[in-house]
């Protein structure tokens, strides 16, 4: 174990082809499953890679943190029941997809992506949150807390699946919360939060994101 933590972290942040082709080799024996050709780049964090699959073409870039498995600890919670649908923990990402820098995907939740699209720089998705109150008891006054490391009891956490389907589009520092679909090739806008679902070849944006026009092709 001395030895191989000084060696992963080589191959985690080596530069240049090489890099690339010791991560590959190195990720193909860690991850859930990885297709050809992906493209890691140095400093990429994977927590609990097993739960983590990635399709042809994929390309993590620079400062993305990719997060799956399921959170630790029992707290209070509720699980949203929408159109989204991926078992919790499990971190899913189609072919030909770009994470671009400094992404945040949490899929304690479960997330779900599909192919043939970029999650823009900046990007945050979450499949779990904490909660200010009880969404099931409009009678509790518990004090909620925005933090895990405290009692249980002044926690209460939402789960939700995240799902983004094919061809879609999520512009740089968009955040994405528990429940959310994105569908097929919707746009979400630079900067915009989006909590519910978008239509298919809707342009969705502000916060929270409402469908502003829909592209060439698709109907209202």
């Amino acid at each position: 174990m001395l030895f191989f933590d000084p060696l992963r972290t080589v191959i985690v942040y080596m530069e240049g082809n090489l890099g690339v082709l010791l991560r590959r080799l190195y990720y193909r024996t860690c991850l859930g499953g990885m297709g050809k050709k992906v493209k890691i780049d140095p400093g990429v964090v994977f927590l609990n890679p097993q739960n983590i699959f990635l399709g042809d073409h994929v390309w993590i870039d620079r400062g993305v943190k990719l997060i799956a498995g399921l959170p630790s600890g029992e707290r209070r919670m509720k699980r949203i029941i929408s159109g989204a649908n991926e078992s919790p923990g499990m971190l899913r990402i189609g072919s030909h997809c770009h994470i671009a820098p400094d992404v945040i995907i949490q899929a304690h939740g479960g997330v779900r992506i599909g192919s043939e699209l970029t999650i823009g720089a900046g990007s945050k998705i979450y499949s779990l949150s904490h909660h200010y109150r009880n969404p099931d008891d409009d009678t509790d006054d518990t004090p909620y807390r925005f933090v895990g490391s405290v009692d249980p009891d002044l926690q209460f956490l939402i789960s939700g699946s995240v799902v983004i389907e094919d061809g879609a589009a999520v512009a740089m520092n968009s955040i994405i919360l528990p429940g959310s679909v994105l569908s097929a090739a919707a746009w979400i806008t630079a900067g915009s939060v989006l909590r519910g679902s978008v239509p298919p070849g809707a342009i969705a944006s502000g916060n929270p994101a409402k469908v502003v026009k829909f592209r060439p092709g698709f109907e209202r």
